[in-house]
């Protein structure tokens, strides 16, 4: 999952960005439709940026999981570092990640076999038991 829509500028810089009210707003229906979906999770892990942490709270409340915190997932971060994530934090279950583009699209883009695009608040779900399957994904609502 990309963060949900965020204030241009932070007071401390990039980093310290905060969702708006559209992307409080976008976060909520992504939780929503992970539960409607009956999306069963073990765990939902954000970068450390103040936009990603506030999307993946949302998202961990309201399906009812933890939320961890990961460096690796960081904008900037390399790609190597995602699969480890998922080890440590997955257990064995399915996780979500909430990241930055341009890095999470490349990600899911290698997993999907094809190139994709994430608009803040895009949740695509894939299939890894055997060979990496793109199951669905859920780009944002445009209505407010």
């Amino acid at each position: 999952m990309r963060h949900a829509a965020a204030e241009e500028s932070g007071p401390e810089g990039d980093a310290s960005r905060r969702l708006t009210d559209d992307g409080r707003r976008q976060a909520r229906e992504a939780g929503e439709a992970l539960r409607d979906r009956r999306a069963v999770l073990s765990a939902v892990i954000s970068s450390p940026r103040t936009r990603a942490r506030e999307t993946a709270k949302i998202v961990a409340d309201i399906v009812g999981v933890e939320l961890h915190i990961a460096e690796a997932l960081d904008s900037g971060a390399p790609l190597s570092g995602y699969p480890t994530v998922i080890s440590i934090f997955g257990h064995g279950g399915d996780v979500l990640l909430v990241g930055h583009n341009p890095e999470i699209v490349t990600w899911a883009s290698r997993l999907a076999g094809q190139d994709l695009t994430f608009r803040p608040s895009t949740v695509a779900c894939f299939d890894v038991s055997e060979k990496a399957r793109l199951d669905w994904i859920r780009p944002p609502s445009s209505n407010p």
